[in-house]
């Protein structure tokens, strides 16, 4: 027993990350004001407050239990790093790989999309899991699984910047489809290695082929409805920038409402990009993101178009203007 306990602080601490990596000025990150610089930071704090907490191997329920006391609108931050540090830890164990499987048993019941954006950043610490991430995707939701390849992409975005983001040439190397959901979590970095800046994170865009666009601009609609905090007039502006991109533009955001909604963590800013770019409340994007995965749930699907392709699809579709007023009439 004494041996476990060793071994297990041992693992902790060589798996342990410092808070320096959240700190705009170490990552190199220009925001576009002071309010900006402390929410991105604070982001950052939440998720590594989640995931030094999990890497103590708690039992799944104190966790969760520990992971609900934080501050509302940064709770799922943390969620995703208590999934990234428990990911890690079945990872590098040699007996327990169960951790996973305990946790999202609880953490599904309010944050199932967030958890699989965690799994991501753990596969991205493992050389030979970066390798060949859809090789575990089958131990995950069927469906919401191709969120650990978003948060892989995020993960590449922010801490490899100069590689993924800054040289718009570099692709990986994985399947087809993987690469488009690894795109969508490279938009959702923009939020961060731009400092918010919607000029820059256009440009940024503007600077990938045009094929990767779409993703890309998904990918930021999901960092706004989530995570950002933007005025009306510069959600206003960002929807210029999209343009032909509006629909995965609008999907992103209807993914980020969903995801505060069904956990709970309301929020104006949420509200706020509902409201604007897709005309609707966060409720009804949630609630129409919810009706679109149970729609799609059981759909024959291919290597190009798994479902949860089908589930973004269908999304768009639902919020072209004459669908939503349609709907809302």
């Amino acid at each position: 027993m004494a041996t476990n306990s060793l071994w297990k602080r041992i693992k902790s601490r060589a798996l342990s990350v410092s808070t320096d990596e959240v700190r705009l000025e170490r990552r190199r990150i220009d925001p576009k004001n002071a309010a900006a610089k402390e929410q991105l930071e604070n982001v950052g704090l939440a998720f590594l407050e989640g995931y030094h907490c999990a890497l103590k191997d708690l039992d799944a329920r104190d966790l969760v239990y520990s992971l609900e006391q934080g501050p509302a609108r940064l709770r799922g931050f943390s969620y995703e790093g208590a999934a990234m540090a428990i990911w890690l830890l079945d990872a590098t164990s040699i007996f327990s790989k169960h951790r996973w499987e305990r946790f999202y048993s609880l953490a599904s019941i309010s944050q199932p999309y967030i958890v699989h954006v965690g799994v991501g950043w753990g596969i991205a610490r493992l050389p030979w899991a970066k390798r060949n991430p859809e090789a575990y995707l089958r131990r995950f939701d069927p469906m919401l699984g191709w969120l650990a390849l978003d948060g892989l992409g995020f993960h590449e975005g922010y801490f490899h910047t100069s590689t993924w983001i800054r040289d718009p040439s570099r692709r990986t190397r994985y399947s087809p489809y993987a690469n488009r959901v690894f795109d969508q979590g490279l938009g959702r970095s923009l939020w961060f290695v731009d400092g918010t800046d919607i000029d820059r994170i256009a440009a940024t865009i503007e600077s990938f082929d045009p094929d990767r666009r779409d993703d890309l601009w998904s990918g930021v609609g999901l960092a706004c409805a989530y995570a950002g905090q933007y005025s009306e007039k510069e959600l206003h502006s960002l929807m210029d920038y999209a343009q032909m991109h509006l629909p995965s533009f609008r999907q992103g955001i209807s993914f980020g409402a969903e995801a505060r909604v069904l956990a709970q963590l309301d929020d104006e800013n949420t509200e706020r990009a509902c409201q604007t770019v897709c005309c609707m409340s966060a409720e009804q994007a949630a609630l129409w993101t919810r009706k679109a995965r149970t729609a799609v749930q059981h759909s024959p699907e291919s290597s190009i178009r798994p479902r949860y392709e089908l589930w973004r699809l269908r999304m768009q579709e639902c919020l072209t203007p004459s669908q939503t007023e349609k709907v809302l009439s």
